[in-house]
């Protein structure tokens, strides 16, 4: 689920490879067609000495221009975390092959599911840094266990996390 990686790679290492490369969109089931999301945000410390300043750069890093340009640089690896910055000229031209990355931001049907959401904050921040749905699928599909025998796993790793 994160095709710029292995591309990114095999532009490095194997570019016969990468030019047999293509993201393609993720299946769609009876309840939608979901990708991972990763939304990523800028802040500025409390305790920050120029804080105007700050201000003023984050500011101009958010402008449409500046994002497409961050985009650009990072060969569409980095995302925006806004639908409306999905537009970009970057995913349809980036290659070899040109456009293998195109279906890579979400777009149309696709629901961006953020791992630990909606829970409240402090617990979902540990299942997102814990990687607990991923590890709780690792428990059926590597490990052979139940699903079931899964679910519980995780509903004590949880527990865990609400104790916390």
């Amino acid at each position: 689920m994160n095709p710029p990686s292995a591309w990114a790679v095999a532009v490095r290492d194997a570019p016969k490879v990468a030019e047999q490369c293509w993201t393609h969109p993720s299946p769609k089931g009876p309840k939608g067609r979901f990708d991972p999301g990763n939304p990523n945000f800028w802040a500025i410390w409390g305790f920050s000495a120029n804080k105007a300043a700050a201000k003023s750069l984050l500011l101009h890093l958010s402008q449409r221009s500046s994002v497409e340009q961050l985009v650009a640089a990072s060969h569409g690896y980095d995302i925006p975390p806004f639908e409306k910055l999905h537009d970009f000229k970057t995913w349809e031209e980036e290659g070899p092959p040109k456009g293998t990355l195109y279906n890579y931001p979400p777009r149309g049907d696709v629901i961006a599911s953020i791992s630990g959401a909606p829970a409240p904050t402090r617990i979902g921040n540990q299942i997102f840094a814990q990687a607990t749905m991923t590890k709780m699928i690792a428990h059926c599909t590597q490990g052979g266990e139940s699903i079931d025998k899964a679910m519980d796993w995780a509903a004590s790793e949880l527990e865990g996390f609400m104790r916390s």
